[in-house]
């Protein structure tokens, strides 16, 4: 984290799959400036609000995973031109 904002003024945006985010990782991530926003998924279920609530987005996996679903069914690749938003 030091070495990349060191170079740059501007916010670090970070993204993860699965955030396990501690009571001192959530302070910590609240009080750090540099850090603008965590993005992650759903995948682990959310902690109770706090200061640092405002820089976490999550995003739902349910959609991909319901195309995945949907295209075992029907025997299709899984692989490829996976469309969800």
């Amino acid at each position: 984290m030091r070495m990349m904002t060191a170079s740059t003024a501007a916010p670090a945006y970070f993204a993860v799959t699965h955030a396990v985010l501690l009571p001192s990782a959530r302070q910590a991530l609240a009080a750090d400036a540099r850090i603008a926003r965590l993005i992650t998924t759903d995948t682990l279920p959310p902690a109770s609000p706090d200061a640092a609530t405002a820089k976490i987005e999550v995003i739902s996996v349910a959609p991909l995973l319901a195309e995945v679903i949907v295209r075992i069914f029907k025997r299709a690749s899984i692989a490829t031109n996976v469309d969800y938003q």
